[in-house]
């Protein structure tokens, strides 16, 4: 079969699009014909090795797929050749205490597939019986495969951890994002009022037409100051977090009294600073919360069944393109970081007292190994020495790259970069 695999951790280029042997299916196991698997930032993560996990190698992530189940395990009962199915993708031992008690996330042995066990970026996939539900059938493919990890991971930290209430104000980061966009609809289906954060005019407007009652723009607006101003001071009594770093230390900053924030991830920053007196003054609390239960799932499907919340897609793309897009994101990123330093180097001479052609000059030839510009030069041999740095820049960054591209993550989280799109918020794809 086809799969998209990687051998070794590291950036976009240790993936390979290369035939691999089927995976053959154990007698409690289905085999799944692959028709959409979504991307999690947490497949970066894998890929990138940032988080040490002990990885099956050759290693195939996605733990999000939709599929036909083509063979079935003798064991499986619920399932048989034909069906359409949306995969669980959480996995664990079924038989420890917290297990038992149905917070099968909490399992010593909790994990996903794609995570340690191969994933459905491939033509098929092998997953336990147990973790095939009926497929919520007035869905596309496309649109099936955004809501395994992002709804299960919304639904538990407003209703189960934060326990978000009818007409309580909620703080929502991030909406442009996959798990954000669910928070919001969530939400507002609570009964809760939904203040929402994005970094664009369009992300803003998808945010008020998903359910958001009021917008703020992180980029141009100080979110503390901002939530205040939209509660009358008071704060909100939830915040949904999953960002990290500075953003996670202003949220705290917009609570209310007896405010709680949940949170589910770190990705600009896992170390925060924490004003206690805010902490026990306001008798705040700070939640943590990793995926989900497996019956909360079937609660998110009987309510996109109903048409109550809608999984939102961005792009839609063939298995063979995979490989060309992860390149493309990888020369964006570069391009960005390469002109930030360019420009930073620029501003910090002008400052020191050249003017602005000298100051980029000297950014030029410094980053170019030229050394700074000579002030008595001519006109004439300092841009002849800028188009020198300026053409060898640009080859010194093309060459070294994808050196580089664990950078790409974050610099695609922070600028969202999305595709045109469709009726459905699927960009289609010419055949």
């Amino acid at each position: 079969m086809k799969a998209v695999v990687f051998d070794r951790t590291g950036g976009p280029e240790v993936l390979e699009a290369r035939e691999v042997p089927d995976p053959r299916p154990a007698p409690d196991e289905v085999l799944i014909e692959v028709k959409a698997c979504g991307m999690n930032h947490l497949d970066l993560w894998i890929r990138a090795g940032a988080i040490g996990l002990e990885i099956e190698m050759p290693h195939i992530l996605g733990c999000d797929v939709v599929g036909v189940a083509r063979e079935v395990g003798a064991g499986v009962r619920h399932v048989k050749p034909g069906d359409r199915v949306l995969v669980l993708p959480t996995l664990s031992c079924g038989v420890c205490a917290a297990c038992l008690a149905g917070d099968d996330n909490l399992c010593r042995f909790y994990d996903l597939v794609g995570r340690k066990r191969n994933g459905g970026y491939a033509e098929r996939v092998a997953v336990p019986g147990a973790n095939c539900l009926p497929y919520p059938d007035d869905l596309s493919w496309e649109r099936a495969a955004a809501i395994p990890v992002a709804f299960l991971t919304a639904w538990h930290m407003l209703v189960t951890r934060a326990g978000l209430r009818p007409g309580e104000d909620c703080l929502v980061i991030g909406a442009g994002s996959g798990v954000g966009s669910v928070a919001v609809q969530l939400a507002r289906l609570l009964g809760a009022r939904v203040i929402a954060t994005a970094g664009d005019e369009r992300k803003l407007e998808r945010a008020l037409a998903l359910g958001a009652h009021e917008v703020v723009n992180h980029r141009t607006a100080d979110l503390t100051s901002e939530v205040r101003r939209l509660t009358g001071k008071k704060g909100v009594e939830v915040v949904f977090e999953h960002v990290g770093g500075r953003i996670f230390e202003q949220c705290v900053g917009t609570l209310a009294r007896n405010g709680r924030l949940v949170t589910c991830g770190a990705t600009i920053g896992n170390q925060v600073t924490l004003d206690l007196n805010l902490l026990f003054g306001r008798h705040l609390t700070l939640l943590g919360s990793w995926m989900g239960r497996k019956s909360e799932l079937v609660q998110v499907l009987e309510l996109v069944r109903a048409g109550r919340l809608a999984p939102i897609v961005d792009t839609v793309l063939p298995l063979a393109d995979f490989l060309r897009r992860q390149a493309w994101f990888a020369l964006i990123a570069f391009v960005i970081i390469g002109g930030s330093l360019f420009l930073g180097m620029a501003g910090y001479h002008s400052i020191a007292g050249l003017g602005w052609i000298d100051s980029l000059l000297n950014a030029s030839m410094i980053l170019t190994g030229m050394g700074p510009v000579d002030p008595m030069q001519t006109k004439g041999a300092k841009i002849f020495a800028s188009l020198y740095a300026i053409f060898s820049g640009v080859v010194f960054l093309t060459s070294v790259g994808v050196l580089l591209a664990p950078v790409v993550h974050r610099v695609l989280h922070w600028f969202h970069l999305d595709a045109e799109e469709g009726e459905q918020g699927i960009r289609p794809r010419k055949r």
